[in-house]
């Protein structure tokens, strides 16, 4: 049965995050992929919007990674949450998504806020 539970936390977060990347492809001049644009272009004020709205949404699916996984007992939780904390950091060494951060970050669960706090303070000492 534990192994049930866990196959279906995985599933779940894994078709959220399988959503967000087919509006990536959808919108690849937004610059919201895993793989930033080497070069990405000017953006007009609706698709600034549109690029906050996305994050918004990939920080949702950060927020259920590390209420589901941090402070997991199994392994199978201990290396999910390994791999999602690389990706997040990875996302806060982008301006891009920390001034998103900096809009929509106080509506998430406390915890979260001061883990990502704690993220983007210390990509921003790398910088």
């Amino acid at each position: 049965m534990g192994r049930d539970r866990e196959l279906g936390t995985y599933n779940a977060l894994d078709e959220k995050y399988i959503e967000y990347q087919q509006i990536c492809l959808k919108h690849p001049g937004l610059d919201v992929f895993d793989v930033p644009h080497p070069s990405p272009p000017a953006l007009s004020p609706e698709d600034e919007r549109k690029q906050l709205i996305l994050f918004t949404v990939l920080m949702s699916i950060f927020e259920r990674a590390f209420l589901m996984y941090r402070d997991q007992a199994t392994s199978v939780k201990q290396r999910q949450w390994e791999g999602w904390d690389a990706y997040i950091q990875s996302f806060c060494q982008r301006e891009n998504f920390r001034q998103a951060w900096k809009i929509s970050g106080t509506t998430f669960d406390t915890d979260f806020q001061a883990y990502m706090g704690a993220n983007m303070r210390h990509t921003e000492k790398k910088a």
